[in-house]
């Protein structure tokens, strides 16, 4: 009965929590586009890919393409893909109803896991894909072929829906690895063939995304990593966004901390593997700067933790406890999951690091959207509006999700955040000293407004014009054009180079 009723109030509150981000609707301009027939493109004139997250987006776009909606279509399989990884983590357990317990109390404890699980966002479903390959990798207790095999191809879906979450797979398959070396004699060769057999998925994408968008790598990948700001600065913002999710949410990091201690105090080998890959990605955190919305990057994490600590042979008189500890230490935290409710809505808007669902919660909010007729509402859906009714050819903004998603194909946007935008994205930051994580603000060059106007290159700067020329035949040329795949090799080798640095 106490399961029951806990994996109830798991669901209603998944229900109150329920939202999705401004940034979510960056993918979902491209998903409507796509289910429009204009392509895999965020503005239509242009082949950019501006979501980090392949095989969520083209989920989106399958489902979406046959909803012909999109708010409630990406609530609902975002819950429905979180709600079946908490259950196959449920079956994982088996018998153990302690365990069970354990989890869901630790689960609707942390902001950063229910905050992040409908949020348009791909964290559901990598919170389903993480739960699978962990099952995978304990559950096997013979290693195979096979299970390399699986292992491997589960991991490369990870890193089609996120490439750096693949860091959480990292030491599990090395460690699989070097059991199948050693005490099976597999020849290398014969590993590394299956390996690039059950990587197929993330290999056959990132050709697609070489070929169709002239780039392995997400436009926000080279926006965000090609700054000029240091990396002393990026990784000290790193260790204050672990800071802040303490100060707010101190449920989310106790936990992965308890679980790395206590996996390395078992000694067991699956679970160090794990831990080792969990610091792993924590690094990576740290060295990028961590994130503007609060708790984003250690959903993931505290899954992870969840996983580890479960296995940990505790009496049920002590797993007990868990769940009240967990509710108790998440009201000491800022605006806890267990008070989340209609109404909520938190408009504090700190300069860096942000409650992101608290934010925009009232405009996108599960409740507050069916209030309003089942649309979400707020200054960026009007601006956008604006500009779909007045035909606006070309506008400016920062805020693009929302914005751009109510604009609708025929506008062309520039993001001066460098998002969504191919050029400002390889041009370096102008102040190094005031910046945002993720929010990297680039000056407009003299004559590019007027150049996407009228299609005619009149940029001032003669190193960006050269740079843009090149940018405007791999995203605007003919696909199968021989000159767009020379400048696709040149610029993806660094032959221009000194463009970008000198942007």
């Amino acid at each position: 009965m106490a399961l029951v009723l806990l994996f109830t109030a798991f669901l209603v509150l998944l229900l109150n929590s329920a939202w999705v981000s401004e940034d979510a609707y960056i993918i979902l301009r491209t998903v409507a586009n796509t289910v429009q027939g204009y392509g895999l493109r965020w503005n239509t004139a242009e082949r950019v890919q501006t979501y980090t997250c392949p095989l969520w987006t083209l989920l989106l776009v399958g489902v979406c393409g046959v909803t012909r909606e999109y708010y409630f279509t990406t609530v609902v399989l975002s819950a429905a893909l979180a709600i079946t990884a908490v259950v196959l983590l449920m079956k994982f357990l088996g018998i153990n109803r302690w365990a069970t317990v354990s989890c869901l109390g630790l689960m609707v404890s942390s902001k950063a896991f229910m905050d992040y699980t409908t949020s348009g966002l791909e964290n559901a479903l990598n919170y389903l894909l993480l739960v699978g390959f962990y099952i995978a990798y304990f559950r096997e207790e013979r290693i195979s072929l096979r299970g390399w095999l699986v292992l491997g191809l589960l991991a490369a879906l990870v890193a089609c829906n996120r490439m750096d979450v693949a860091l959480l797979c990292v030491f599990p398959l090395l460690h699989y690895l070097g059991r199948l070396r050693v005490q099976e004699h597999v020849p290398i060769a014969r590993l590394l063939l299956i390996g690039a057999a059950a990587a197929a998925p993330f290999i056959a994408w990132l050709l697609f995304a070489l070929i169709y968008y002239g780039f392995p790598f997400p436009n926000t990948a080279y926006a965000k990593l090609h700054t000029g700001i240091p990396a002393r600065k990026l990784f000290y913002r790193g260790l204050l966004y672990g800071v802040d999710s303490l100060s707010r949410d101190p449920v989310t990091l106790t936990t992965v901390g308890i679980a790395a201690a206590t996996s390395l105090l078992r000694r067991n080998a699956k679970q160090v593997s794990v831990t080792l890959s969990l610091a792993l990605y924590l690094a990576y955190v740290a060295k990028i700067g961590g994130d503007f919305m609060s708790g984003r990057f250690f959903s993931l994490p505290f899954l992870t933790a969840c996983v580890l600590l479960v296995q940990w042979p505790l009496r049920p008189w002590l797993r007990a406890v868990v769940m009240p500890a967990a509710v108790g230490l998440s009201l000491l935290g800022d605006h806890p999951p267990i008070t989340y409710g209609p109404r909520f809505e938190n408009k504090a808007r700190p300069r860096y690091i942000a409650d992101e669902r608290g934010y925009y919660y009232q405009w996108t909010g599960f409740w507050p959207v069916i209030a309003n007729g089942g649309e979400p509402r707020g200054p960026w859906v009007d601006a956008g509006r604006k500009a779909q009714r007045e035909r606006l050819p070309v506008i400016v903004a920062e805020s693009v999700g929302l914005l751009g998603y109510y604009a609708g194909p025929r506008v062309h946007i520039v993001d001066r955040l460098a998002l969504c935008d191919p050029l400002l994205a390889r041009m370096q930051v102008p102040d190094k000293d005031h910046w945002r994580v993720g929010h990297y603000a680039r000056r407009m060059p003299e004559g590019y407004l007027e150049t996407l106007e009228s299609g005619t290159n009149v940029i001032e700067n003669p190193k960006l014009r050269e740079l843009y020329e090149v940018l405007k035949t791999i995203t605007r040329g003919p696909i199968w054009s021989g000159n767009r795949f020379r400048e696709i090799v040149r610029i993806n080798l660094g032959r221009y180079g000194h463009l970008m640095r000198e942007a």
